[in-house]
Parts: structure tokens; sequence; C-alpha cells
């Protein structure tokens, strides 16, 4: 929570904010998520979810049936993207060199972060870049 609330600029301690924080957030995956990730991993593509965000997001996309893929949280690495420790620990998981690697994002700090760390970059959405290795 306090990376969000830092990414936020918000002036307030993660405790304060977190009961109605979470209750009132609704998480839904996009509608080419899934097939997106299902074509990949038919391609034999190692895929993993790099996100800025604290050691619960897990558990949040487990409820959106989206546990078979690895995850890797900045909580986790114990730096926010755009450093590159988040990449490299997901590449770590997933025993993939950073020449062979492709990180799909939506910002700057994704980018930033995956070339930072070796890897290439192509913007999100995710069915873009499913289209692109077609």
């Amino acid at each position: 929570m306090a990376i969000i609330l830092d990414d936020l600029e918000a002036d307030l301690e993660p405790a304060a904010f977190i009961d109605g924080f979470v209750s009132a957030m609704r998480f839904e995956l996009l509608p080419d998520a899934r097939p997106a990730l299902e074509t990949l991993r038919r391609r034999g593509l190692a895929l993993a979810i790099v996100s800025n965000w604290d050691f619960g997001l897990p558990q949040l996309l487990a409820a959106l049936s989206v546990s078979d893929v690895p995850v890797v949280t900045s909580a986790k690495a114990g730096a926010p993207k755009p450093d590159p420790a988040v990449f490299a620990r997901a590449l770590e998981v997933l025993c993939v060199r950073p020449d062979r690697a492709l990180h799909i994002g939506d910002n700057d700090a994704d980018e930033a972060g995956a070339l930072a760390a070796g890897m290439q970059f192509a913007p999100a959405p995710l069915s873009l870049a499913v289209e692109a290795l077609a």
C-alpha cells in the first residue's frame, strides 16, 4: 500500500487508508488478457507478471483466475520500477536470460526498467504484442 500512496504522492499512513481503499477496489481482467496469456503460453513462452505492487497481488490475481503465472512485485524485489531489480527477479524466477525476454508494459517506468535490465520492451496492450509475435 505504501508504494501506491507514494506513487499518488499522498500524505497518508497506509494503515489509515487501507480499509476504505481495499473495500472500494474492484478488479477485473481486461477482455483480451486471458486469451492473450493463453496464446503466449501455447507458443511455449515463459510468462510472469511484473508490477509495482505489494505482496497481496498474487491473491488478487488468483481471485481473477490468474494464479498460473508467476508474480513478481516491486515490494518483493525491494525496488519499484524503473529500477531493474524487479525485472531481474522475474528473469530469475523464469530462468530466462535478459536478451531472450520481452516486457510488455504501459508506462515509461516499464520501458526504462526493462531496457536497464537488458530486456526488450513492447507497449501494452498484451493483445498487440501477441499479434506482433505472430
